[in-house]
């Protein structure tokens, strides 16, 4: 299933290398609801292909007087929320969490601005934000019955929006968290998922380097940040001081990457451009690695930080198709993929300081991602650009037998109470990232290629 934020960033890679034009296929196209050939039901709404559409108001039975029990949530009873939030029932909402609504039979039931939704619990009131049924929206347009979630208190709410011809994804068939983009506006993707997922990774020979982490007794790696630790338990704050010591690790790691990566380029004689741009990204790999390791020590209680990383062998692949490989893996894949993940568990996070670091390592890596898809299209442009084609037609290759063997697989459950992705989570947005971003990318940059080289190669045969 398609994630629209992953078509959105696409769509940014592709402008930025005037490739737009080259695959029609592969550009963002609006998603319209088609609900002829819906079957008439006796509730309020409609399936709709999958999208839950309100076509008329009808009479609900009551939600179960039932205590949802110790799920987790803004909520265990029915009395916990008569007391806190003014809802009169106590019901399990999407994923594993418990939330408070207000139980209803009829539009009349609830207050201003609100209708009755017949929900698969019972009648609940929902929030009628431009539409009470689809009759109050534009013609071909529908009102659509969407969740809005609060992940950090685990509280969700049904409210109704018309659907508009500029949607990019639509409640029900999308994966992501699916909403309108404001008032009256287009539903989209909000929050824009081995789990080696920060920053450009550190490849020598083909397999990944880190340095060993150590607890050096002063914070000469680690910025001074105080996220919230008090309301953790022991367990939590060791599993999170584990995941931010890994990502400091790799945001470390990628430092050397970079400086690697510049040496190369001088050898290749790159514009002055992308050897600026590869120094400022290095400087983010060091605030990344600096605040990462800061998070890990909060956590800790004590001081973390890398110590020495091995580097021998790294300058031994000098030819350009090493260097076209692993700018591939390292660049292409490896920080899109990063981008991508730190903008889903950012959007998962609750705690702002969280939430302030991983929105700037979102915003970098995926800086850092173009850059290597500019470098490459570079290459590929060069006096030895066959050569670059020839190994980047072999890297879609292997990423397609890499994706062959992902596709069966079901989108994993999202683990409640914690914004770090699981394995399963890392594995199946890793699938979606190669067959919907670099994939496409990739194969336009070959497109663009060959069309380039054909010209020339008419007038050498003439």
């Amino acid at each position: 299933m398609r994630s629209d934020s992953l078509v959105t960033l696409r769509t940014g890679i592709l402008a930025a290398l005037g490739l737009l034009g080259c695959e029609a296929e592969i550009t963002a196209v609006p998603i319209q609801l088609d609900c002829s050939d819906a079957s008439p039901t006796e509730t309020d709404t409609i399936d709709c292909g999958g999208v839950t559409v309100r076509e008329k108001e009808a009479i609900c039975s009551l939600p179960p007087e039932l205590a949802c029990g110790a799920t987790g949530g803004e909520c265990t009873t029915a009395e916990e929320c008569l007391e806190f939030s003014g809802g009169d029932s106590c019901l399990l909402g999407p994923g594993d969490g418990c939330s408070c609504f207000t139980g209803c039979t009829a539009d009349d039931d609830c207050g201003e601005g609100s209708v009755c939704h017949c929900g698969p619990r019972g009648g609940v009131c929902a929030r009628a934000d431009t539409c009470r049924t689809s009759s109050d929206c534009e013609p071909g347009e529908e009102c659509v019955v969407w969740v809005s979630t609060d992940e950090c208190g685990g509280g969700a709410t049904f409210r109704l929006s018309c659907t508009t011809d500029e949607d990019l994804c639509l409640p029900g068939r999308s994966s992501c968290q699916c909403e309108p983009s404001g008032p009256g506006g287009a539903f989209e993707c909000s929050g824009s998922n081995g789990c080696d997922i920060g920053g450009r990774p550190f490849l020598v020979a083909g397999a990944p380097r880190v340095a060993p982490p150590t607890r050096n007794g002063e914070r000469v790696w680690s910025s001074a940040l105080l996220p919230d630790v008090e309301a953790l338990s022991a367990d939590r704050r060791r599993l999170l001081a584990e995941h931010w010591t890994h990502l400091g690790q790799l945001e470390h790691a990628s430092i050397a990457a970079f400086a690697r990566f510049a040496m190369q380029l001088l050898s290749l004689g790159a514009p002055a451009e992308l050897l600026a741009d590869t120094s400022a990204a290095m400087q983010d790999e060091l605030i990344h690695a600096r605040l990462a390791f800061g998070l890990a020590s909060a956590y800790a209680g004590e001081p973390i930080g890398p110590g020495p990383l091995a580097v021998d062998g790294a300058l031994d692949d000098v030819e350009l198709e090493e260097i076209v490989g692993t700018l591939f893996e390292e660049g292409c894949v490896g920080e899109t993929f990063a981008a991508v993940v730190a903008q889903q568990e950012r959007a998962r996070a609750c705690d702002p300081v969280v939430r302030g670091v991983l929105s700037q390592i979102a915003s970098d890596e995926q800086r850092h991602g173009l850059l290597a898809w500019r470098a490459l299209s570079w290459m590929l442009s060069s006096e030895r650009g066959d050569v670059a084609a020839a190994v980047l037609a072999k890297r879609v290759e292997r990423c397609e037998r890499e994706l062959a063997g992902a596709e069966e697989a079901e989108p994993p459950t999202v683990r409640a109470g914690t914004y770090v992705l699981t394995s399963a989570e890392v594995s199946w947005t890793r699938a979606r990232v190669l067959g919907e971003v670099v994939l496409p990318c990739a194969r336009g940059l070959l497109l663009s290629h060959r069309s380039a080289a054909r010209p020339v190669d008419r007038a050498a045969a003439a």
